[in-house]
């Protein structure tokens, strides 16, 4: 479990030498192109709260409002969804401030638990990791971009008074006018915010480890810090400008703290639950969670990992969110024995989707699959879980075949997904790990880490058989059938060519060089399209190995998808992007859109784009085109743009909001008002498009 946890941190793209728990995004400047027509937005658990009866928890880009009853059961009551992952949360009376990716701080208006209501976005410095209010101030953990403080009294425009620089903050706790915080790579830091708008360091403690969550004792003057690599610290803090280490508790994966009189509840990426004594110290109960067929878990048939991200309890109950998507609820009457009430595996980080003409199926981090009817709205008529956490996925008419990691490979029968999914058969690899699949019956290929290409022989699906194995001395991540050759796609760099006329004997043909890492590849006559991680994409022409061109994007273009003339890639942090590829030595971006997550796969059906989107669920996306659709043309009567042809200046009879894009959908400019000043544009027909509908320009040339 160790392990997968840091194979998952450096997978994010922003893992260094200090762990991260989530990347940190930026985003493209605007989206274009592209319209979100469905979403199923359920992803991480990335925060829980108990307050009162009541539970919040932030599920992927949901918040989630439940009733808890004495039973420890969970009734929720609403829902709210929001335009990006809701991280973290605090709430101040009727007030929830929910954190949402780095767009900033939603509020929230619970004065009604059944119906809550957004009632304002504010934009922040950048992601935020951790709240806390006193009356109407919040005050940010902004990462590395240290405190932000908000004067939240118009909550319809907060207003910034406030910041400090020079740390990383985390997690945040309020006592007065001090404020306590964690920094990732110091410890356990104390701030005076008696002057909000001039907050001052006044101490700190350096600790073992990397650090995150936080608790405040205020009866004794203590601060719990949760270390990942160094426990849990219980600091004294009597007085705030010395704080001196009082106790350590060795916990590795510690993550987040609660507190309830002398017990300390600790979630660590372990998949457990320490409930610690903090009077002597001592571990006396907890729970783990890493365990098929928990009691409790609904809507799947067993649950592969947790890896528990935040813990809240008060009362009889304890609540904890799990970053692979699940909520548990645990009656800790007797802390020696706690026991979980209720719990649901939903969501969790999308990593690899599949379609055909009925079904869509997306595979989550922590072994689970959704299926989806493709006719209908993204609501999942049933969840599987897998037996490791699934690479890949295809489907070839009734059967799914599913690369589950070091499950080895994995048969499904899906003939009716709503009545249930059956495993027909898994063959599993003593010590590979299985990335990626392409399914040409009677035979499987895979690319299986370190372990190269495996044939697999499916002549009886129910007693699948390797048929052959060829190590290519590199860790193998991708891979592509076309024809007699399969194309092997390797971690760091390169592409293995490999002859397949004969199954049970794979041939070595070569290897070609690459930039980067081949993530995914796709074929179209002789030119071959590669996703090159952190290099971005390129073309290549197979006759002759030229390089034809780039698309360098600044960020991880995890899968590509082609259709027509049109390229599409998911980059990860970035969303996707468009490209037009009918001159493939000068691709040229004609769409982009930041989904709210990161976008780990991508599939065309068409005009329509299905997005793996990490922590945010699932997208369905309309690509709006690169031409015009001459039914959509805009009467004169709703809108007057004047002159036409023009020159250098266009004007609107009335304000508009739209692009302007050149005749191969370019997108040229952005037009806001009634006035545009097009003199730097050269010659040619343009077309200003709106929501539905275009308006056809001609430049002219000048008369000077």
């Amino acid at each position: 479990m160790i392990a997968l946890i840091f194979a998952l941190l450096a997978g994010w793209g922003s893992y260094d030498s200090a762990l991260m728990d989530i990347p940190v995004r930026s985003f493209a400047s605007f989206d274009y192109n592209f319209e979100v027509l469905d979403r199923w937005p359920y992803g991480s658990g990335f925060s829980v709260l108990r307050d009162g009866d009541y539970l919040f928890y932030t599920n992927g880009a949901v918040l989630q409002i439940g009733e808890i009853d004495a039973e420890g059961k969970v009734s929720w009551l609403s829902e709210l969804v929001f335009p990006g992952l809701a991280y973290t949360m605090v709430r101040s009376g009727d007030r929830l401030y929910v954190a949402v990716d780095d767009q900033g701080v939603a509020v929230v208006d619970i004065s009604s638990i059944d119906d809550p209501q957004q009632i304002n976005l504010f934009p922040t410095g950048g992601r935020v990791f951790g709240l806390a209010t006193r009356g109407d101030t919040l005050y940010a953990a902004m990462g590395s971009e240290g405190l932000e403080i908000y004067d939240c009294r118009d909550a319809f425009d907060p207003e910034f008074i406030g910041s400090l620089s020079g740390f990383n903050l985390r997690s945040l706790s309020l006592q007065e006018d001090i404020l306590y915080a964690t920094d990732v790579s110091t410890g356990l830091l104390v701030l005076d915010i008696s002057d909000p708008i001039n907050p001052v360091a006044i101490g700190e403690l350096g600790l073992t480890g990397q650090h995150y969550g936080l608790a405040l004792d205020t009866s004794r003057n203590q601060t719990l810090v949760c270390s990942f690599d160094g426990g849990l610290h219980i600091v004294d803090v009597s007085s705030p400008y010395d704080p001196v280490l009082f106790a350590s508790i060795p916990i590795f994966g510690a993550w987040k703290v609660d507190l309830d009189d002398t017990l300390a509840y600790v979630v660590s990426w372990d998949d457990s639950l320490y409930i610690i004594n903090i009077l002597s110290g001592e571990v006396i109960g907890g729970l783990g969670f890493d365990t098929l067929g928990v009691t409790g878990v609904t809507g799947v048939t067993g649950v592969t990992g947790v890896w528990p991200y935040d813990v809240s309890v008060e009362g009889d109950y304890g609540a904890v969110a799990g970053f692979l998507g699940s909520w548990w609820l645990f009656d800790c009457t007797d802390p020696l024995n706690p026991s979980i009430t209720d719990s649901v595996v939903l969501g969790g980080s999308s990593e690899v989707v599949a379609a055909d003409e009925s079904w869509i199926v997306l595979g989550m981090l922590g072994g689970r699959l959704a299926f989806f009817s493709k006719d209908d709205s993204l609501v999942p008529v049933h969840l599987l879980s897998t037996r490791d956490w699934p690479r890949d996925i295809e489907i070839r008419g009734d059967t799914l075949y599913v690369a589950e990691s070091w499950a080895g490979l994995g048969i499904y029968d899906m003939a009716d997904p709503v009545g249930g999914v059956e495993l027909i058969s898994r063959l599993e690899l003593d010590g590979v790990h299985v990335w990626s699949l392409a399914v040409e019956p009677p035979f499987v290929y895979l690319a299986s880490g370190d372990s190269g290409l495996i044939v697999v022989d499916l002549s009886d699906p129910a007693a699948p058989t390797e048929a052959a194995r060829i190590n290519l001395g590199a860790r193998a991540l991708s891979l592509l059938k076309s024809g007699d050759t399969v194309y092997v796609g390797f971690e760091e760099s390169g592409i293995a060519l490999i002859d397949v006329r004969v199954p049970a004997s794979p041939l070595l043909l070569g290897a070609k060089p690459t930039a980067g890492g081949v993530l995914d590849m796709a074929l179209r006559d002789s030119l071959l399209f590669i996703a090159q991680a952190t290099v971005g994409a390129a073309i290549y022409d197979m006759e002759g190995w030229n390089l034809l061109s780039t698309i360098p994007t600044g960020y991880v273009t995890f899968s590509l998808a082609l259709e027509g003339n049109k390229l599409f890639l998911a980059e990860g942090a970035l969303g996707i992007s468009a490209y037009d590829i009918r001159n493939p030595a000068s691709p040229h971006r004609v769409g982009t859109l930041n989904t709210g997550g990161e976008a780990r796969d991508i599939v065309s059906l068409g005009d329509t784009i299905l997005v793996a989107d990490g922590y945010d669920g699932l997208l369905r996306v309309l690509f709006l085109g690169l031409g015009i659709d001459e039914s959509s043309a805009l009467p004169v009567s709703v809108l007057e743009v004047w002159p036409n042809p023009f020159s250098s200046v266009l004007y609107f009879s009335r304000p508009v909001q739209v692009r302007l894009y050149d005749a191969s959908g370019r997108l040229q400019a952005g037009i806001r008002g009634t006035r545009f000043d097009a003199s730097r544009l050269p010659t040619g027909v343009y077309f200003i498009r709106g929501k539905n509908w275009y308006y056809k320009v001609v430049k002219a040339p000048s008369s000077r």
